[in-house]
């Protein structure tokens, strides 16, 4: 009977102690742009049951950093798009997942002008007068003729590389 009663106490104790990490999910998504930081416990599922004070969060993909508890791609001040390997470490387990970077979202437009002058033949400056921004870069799309003078109403549309828009009417004037 001493035994048994051992026994049982010695695998209730080795079950209460063997509750492993589970992660929320296994693949994470951001927006460009956001901050993707290093806390494990921003990733395990029911955190706040663990000491997290000696889990880390590990890059396994070429060409991250770490910096200020924050992951970079070098020359940046965030993850460019793509998926990541990371694994979080928690003494001897290893806990692989992903973490995905997207660009959602359409360029931000810093000015809204009605009128836009320019020379018979060339192309208006559209970054100029919109001056639009985007972590994806700015490209603007416009079907507008300058070979004649005039004042000419065109949409200007204005993306980015994965293709996210946002269209403005203007006048273009012709001189």
């Amino acid at each position: 009977m001493k035994k048994f009663i051992l026994l049982l106490a010695l695998s209730l104790w080795l079950t209460g102690c063997s509750s492993s990490v589970e992660l929320q999910k296994h693949t994470f998504t951001y927006e460009l742009g956001a901050d993707v930081y290093g806390n494990p416990k921003l990733y395990i599922k029911n955190a706040d049951k663990y000491n997290t004070d000696k889990m880390e969060v590990v890059p396994q993909s070429k060409g991250i950093y770490k910096e200020k508890n924050r992951f970079v791609n070098k020359g940046k001040d965030y993850l460019v798009c793509g998926t990541y390997d990371f694994t979080l470490v928690d003494g001897s387990t290893k806990i692989p997942f992903k973490i995905k970077i997207k660009d959602t979202q359409a360029p931000l437009v810093n000015n809204s002008p009605t009128e836009i002058t320019c020379t018979v033949g060339q192309e208006p400056d559209y970054q100029t007068a919109f001056d639009a921004s985007d972590l994806s870069g700015v490209n603007y799309e416009s079907d507008v003729d300058t070979s004649t003078t005039g004042t000419k109403s065109t949409t200007v549309r204005i993306y980015d590389r994965f293709g996210n828009s946002v269209e403005k009417k203007v006048n273009i004037v012709v001189q």
